[in-house]
């Protein structure tokens, strides 16, 4: 609706505004005027009313129903104010994002229902189930391969999709080295030193003609704060209808220029959720390269969600999170979905050529994991299916963060041991054993002592029983533990 109606002539006005008390509505106020028919002929959720007082200070107003209408027109003319314009809105206008059947169906008609695949990872694809605003993180030891991953993915889609690669590790030449190596299927090593035989030299040059007769393909070195993220993504997708692949190498690289954050786990939270802002505000998939906590690395065994480095916010945003990791038994690296909120869990086993950078999924899966019979890993397999509670998932954080401490100390780990595993502050953890407590020898004890240690074998076990106890105990009002 949102048309505007100049009130020149108010007679009609003012004798419905004189008659209010009585008779609101039942008077005609004019051809210009709101009427009550028209108010609900017209569906009109309110009406801004724009007013001039007699200091010549301008005002508006918004009223809800007819009676405040004429009501808050009287006040206004009473108090000496000029009413310049009436605006009535309709409730989408007054309110945005308000559901009716209407907005819903064009809902269902317009959204984004696409999964994004990636034609060298069928499974991998079936799995995650890729779609737009998707905050995807990667996440491996140094070394491992993400780069390399992360631009198989991006040669893999970029004939379809525009991409924006925001590199704060690797040069530009570098990059562009490993993306013909990947695309044409070259040694890596040929691609480097191209200049020194025509053939190869050929042979890039026709590699180079077809990556750069894609979709747009940006390299950006200069974004080192994630504000500056934010505007090359916002200059990236400018105009621009089909979705953007964004790549972030790596995240733990970015900093921020926001005021007031308190040492790396506050910054590092911040830049989380403002990229998941990102992610969801503009027309992307946005894949963020990160490091795996050092724990992870000393115990070299299969990453879960307490192996992300620095804050447990990265896992909270994403998603997606996945890992990147060399199966020592299998021979094999194996890319792990450990967190997809719109797909399926699971572990897909590439074969890596590392000479020419090239990741495919390799022809033997983990066992029982196909396109056709898809099953969770190992590691989900004894998860009960009755939804936990908030309480329940903070007791089993604090659990497994106190497990992963002890492999990884050799013994009873220390407050900050428990804190890093879980990707915490210190606070949090002395705060979760204020809460839960533990019990040793029948007595409820707390697991940190004087020495701020904690005892991983006083810690209290939430088996099935004790989560069904610690549910009814809630629903009580009893003591939880």
């Amino acid at each position: 609706m949102s048309m505007i109606i100049e009130l020149e002539d108010r007679a009609g006005l003012e004798a419905a505004e004189a008659a209010a008390a009585q008779s609101v509505g039942t008077l005609d106020p004019g051809p210009d005027a709101i009427t009550p028919e028209k108010w609900e002929a017209d569906n009109i959720a309110d009406v801004i009313i724009t007013a001039m007082s007699p200091d010549k200070k301008a005002m508006t107003a918004s009223v809800k129903s007819y009676d405040k209408y004429i009501r808050d027109r009287a006040v206004l003319r009473a108090d000496g104010y000029t009413i310049i314009s009436e605006q009535p809105r309709t409730p989408a206008e007054a309110f945005p994002g308000l559901l009716t059947l209407d907005s819903a169906i064009n809902i269902f008609q317009t959204a984004d229902q696409t999964f994004y695949e990636f034609p060298a990872f069928p499974l991998f694809s079936k799995l995650a189930k890729i779609r737009t605003h998707s905050f995807i993180t990667l996440a491996a030891d140094t070394g491992a391969g993400k780069s390399s991953l992360a631009i198989n993915l991006l040669d893999n889609i970029n004939d379809r999709l525009p991409v924006l690669y925001i590199n704060l590790e690797m040069d530009r030449l570098q990059i562009i080295q490993r993306l013909v190596s990947i695309h044409g299927g070259l040694e890596l090593s040929r691609v480097e030193g191209y200049q020194h035989d025509r053939n190869t030299a050929e042979t890039v040059n026709a590699v180079l003609k077809a990556v750069t007769s894609r979709k747009p393909l940006q390299i950006r070195e200069d974004c080192y704060f994630i504000e500056e993220v934010k505007k090359a993504v916002e200059e990236a997708t400018a105009g621009r209808t089909e979705p953007t692949l964004v790549i972030i190498d790596h995240g733990l690289l970015l900093q921020t220029q926001a005021p007031g954050l308190k040492g790396e786990y506050e910054k590092y939270t911040h830049i989380a959720k403002e990229l998941r802002r990102i992610s969801k505000q503009y027309n992307i998939i946005l894949l963020c390269l990160l490091q795996m906590n050092r724990e992870s690395k000393k115990l070299n065994e299969k990453p879960a969600l307490w192996s992300l480095k620095n804050t447990g916010e990265w896992e909270n945003s994403s998603t997606h999170v996945l890992f990147l990791w060399y199966d020592p038994d299998q021979k094999k690296k194996l890319l792990i979905i450990a967190k997809n909120r719109g797909g399926q869990l699971g572990e897909v086993a590439l074969d890596y050529t590392g000479s020419k950078q090239i990741y495919t999924e390799a022809a033997t899966q983990p066992a029982g994991l196909d396109l056709h019979n898809l099953t969770l890993p190992d590691a989900a397999k004894g998860r009960r299916t009755r939804k936990q509670s908030p309480r329940e998932k903070k007791y089993q954080q604090f659990q497994e963060a106190i497990e992963a401490a002890t492999r990884a100390t050799g013994g009873k780990p220390s407050i900050q041991a428990v804190a890093e595993a879980a990707g915490v502050m210190t606070s949090t953890v002395n705060a979760w054993v204020k809460e839960f407590g533990a019990t040793k020898n029948g007595k409820v004890i707390d697991p940190a002592g004087i020495d701020d240690i904690i005892d991983p074998d006083a810690v209290i076990r939430l088996t099935a029983s004790a989560a069904d106890e610690l549910e009814n105990a809630m629903r009580t009002g009893g003591k939880t533990l």
